[in-house]
């Protein structure tokens, strides 16, 4: 067990090519393939025991912000997030327009804490982050105050507050109430680039994607999301509330 644990978290972690395991565990190339397969599934399972798996749909977001909503309202970032994919094997669905690359997206949403309560399917990277968000049709507590990115620009729910960074405008300045509420809400969004840090320092999610079964590129983001959540109980440091 332990080897097979070290086998998929070596997987995840550093992205070795297939032949790694090899002279590492014992083990020849094919097996390698249908061994990773296989412990990833039984690593989300192992997640799902203490629910540290984010949720993947409208549904079970609204019954998780909901059991832990309190008397102030959650707050909970929104942001999307760009997954690296191999060119090579990708159709031209997949080009971002931006990364000079092929890739993917997946929309969440995180807690005050940094912890990834919900986890959107995965899609082409040239997906607009507004329609996604329509798309998924996940819904806050009301009287939740949600923290965007200007990415989802006209992107609202009803009943939760909406706090979203001001674009300057056209040839002119903000005024200093606006530079002030700006630098408030990027002390939020510091807290989506660290969750970012978090899941992308799982290099499988970083790099580009050889595994090319379908679903897979899914359940890998999943698995990333879940170790994330499971690394922060462990983090010597906490944000101040």
């Amino acid at each position: 067990m332990a080897d097979k644990l070290l086998c998929i978290l070596t997987s995840v972690t550093q992205h070795p090519m297939q032949a790694m395991p090899g002279p590492l565990l014992g083990m020849s190339q094919s097996h390698a393939k249908k061994w990773i397969l296989l412990l990833h599934t039984m690593l989300n399972q192992a997640f799902g025991q203490p629910e540290l798996l984010p949720a993947r749909t409208a549904a079970e977001l609204a019954t998780l912000l909901t059991s832990q909503q309190t008397t102030e309202g959650p707050t909970s970032p929104l942001f999307g997030m760009i997954g690296r994919r191999d060119r090579s094997t990708a159709p031209p669905a997949y080009d971002s327009g931006k990364k000079q690359c092929q890739t993917i997206t997946n929309l969440r949403v995180l807690d005050e804490a940094g912890q990834i309560g919900f986890l959107s399917a995965t899609y082409a990277g040239k997906a607009n982050d507004t329609i996604l968000a329509e798309w998924e049709g996940y819904r806050l507590p009301p009287g939740s105050d949600l923290s965007q990115e200007m990415g989802f620009q006209g992107c609202v729910l009803a009943d939760v507050t909406i706090i979203q960074p001001q674009k300057k405008p056209r040839g002119g300045e903000l005024t200093l109430p606006e530079k002030a509420t700006k630098r408030r809400i990027s002390s939020i969004r510091i807290r989506i680039e660290h969750a970012i840090g978090g899941v992308k320092r799982y290099r499988m999610v970083k790099d580009n994607i050889r595994l090319l079964q379908d679903g897979m590129r899914d359940t890998m983001m999943e698995t990333c999301c879940g170790l994330h959540n499971d690394r922060l109980q462990y983090r010597p440091w906490h944000y101040a509330s």
